[in-house]
């Protein structure tokens, strides 16, 4: 006599009930981590002039100051009340910071060591600003939205602003020499056909077009001593310019769109970076900028599945040795330059 069976018989509703149900408790994890992953996100990094310290820049406007040499967080700066900031930088001597303030369109100007703000700056218009910069003069902040203004540091006034020659939904970057003599215009427009490269010289205020690229153009970066000018560019070329005579030094081939490119302190080096819409592995190059030779490929791997890594910025120490990367899961990684070999923070 055959033995019924006792177990339940599951109706297709409670069956799929069941697996949805499975599936919801193997995710949780993962989604509970995205999630604080997402909450600090990491926007940019920055080390001191004496190399000791590392700056970390998130999207809820605090700054982290981390020891260089173990990883170990020493400070927390902030948050202010704003929320999402993306503009984050540090001046040449290391002894302000500019960060986003409490509402999106001001930026505030902090001691780096105390994180007293000593200055805020709010835009002409209502805008969320996406940049900040200390030039190479020392006197000036540069603020930039869909416009660019410019800030005498000590008195708090508008100083000038530049404006966009494209669309106000399309990028453009305004990039200044060490020296300060010259400056980029770098015009990123959604239509290509609109993407050019301007040198500027600062003294005469004469330009000088470089390039009208077909394929549309990224972020730049002057060499340290002022004679290189490096380009990105969606065609994933990295254009070298001769900023004497305006002409191309040299392209290298990247093989992925450039949104960043970035000289070691020395010169010697190049590091690039894709536009974080690019899929994929979030990969840095390493180049010798001064054959124009690819170096090293730096692969940054994804910390859970569903929170793919970002590369959003990176930093070389002052001695050109170590390069520091930033990513959205919240995690910096930290490359020997000259092996090309990751040294990992102690944990």
């Amino acid at each position: 006599m055959p033995i019924k069976s006792s177990a339940p018989r599951w109706s297709k509703g409670e069956k799929r009930l069941i697996v949805v149900t499975a599936l919801a408790l193997l995710l949780i994890p993962a989604v509970l981590s995205l999630k604080k992953a997402f909450t600090l996100d990491l926007n940019a990094v920055a080390f001191s002039p004496d190399g000791q310290t590392l700056l970390t820049a998130h999207r809820d406007t605090s700054v982290h100051r981390l020891d260089a040499r173990t990883g170990a967080t020493v400070e927390v700066l902030g948050p202010s009340r704003s929320a999402n900031a993306l503009a984050f930088a540090v001046s040449r001597d290391g002894k302000m910071m500019a960060t986003q303030g409490r509402k999106s369109d001001i930026i505030e100007v902090r001691d780096t060591r105390s994180g007293a703000v000593i200055r805020e700056f709010q835009a002409p218009i209502e805008c969320w600003l996406t940049n900040a910069e200390f030039l190479p003069d020392g006197k000036t902040l540069l603020t930039q939205s869909g416009s660019i203004w410019l800030w005498d540091l000590a008195t708090g006034k508008l100083k000038g602003e530049i404006k966009s020659n494209i669309g106000a939904f399309d990028q453009f970057h305004y990039i200044f020499s060490r020296d300060g003599r010259k400056s980029a215009r770098i015009d990123n427009s959604f239509d290509v056909s609109r993407s050019q490269i301007a040198l500027i010289e600062r003294s005469t205020g004469r330009e000088r077009v470089l390039l009208s690229p077909k394929s549309g153009t990224g972020g730049g970066d002057f060499s340290p001593d002022s004679q290189i000018l490096a380009t990105g560019g969606r065609d994933g070329a990295i254009r070298l310019w001769n900023t004497r005579t305006g002409r191309l030094h040299a392209t290298l081939q990247s093989g992925a769109e450039v949104g960043r490119v970035l000289f070691s302190p020395d010169g010697a080096f190049l590091a690039s970076l894709p536009t974080r819409f690019v899929k994929g592995p979030q990969i840095v190059r390493l180049w010798d900028a001064r054959k124009g030779r690819l170096l090293h490929t730096l692969t940054h791997a994804a910390r859970t599945p569903l929170s793919p890594s970002q590369i959003v910025g990176m930093a070389f120490s002052p001695d050109s040795k170590t390069l520091v990367t930033a990513s959205t899961d919240n995690t910096l990684h930290r490359w020997d330059v000259r092996s090309g070999q990751e040294r990992p923070f102690p944990s």
